[in-house]
């Protein structure tokens, strides 16, 4: 994932930890997931956008 290992993640994450706060921690991870699908989704439909395109224009 990102070319993390274990370690890296847990310093990642004990950093996130302190800058964030306990608090408000889960509010920011599910922004972070909504996000990242958002992103994924976006991804998706411009790859299948392109290819249709490019079908088009091979017949």
């Amino acid at each position: 994932m990102f070319g993390l290992g274990g370690g890296e993640l847990f310093v990642v994450l004990i950093l996130a930890f302190l800058i964030i706060g306990p608090k408000d921690l889960p509010r920011v991870a599910r922004y972070i997931g909504r996000l990242v699908r958002q992103i994924q989704h976006a991804s998706t439909d411009l790859k299948k956008t392109v290819e249709r395109e490019v079908n088009l224009h091979d017949d």
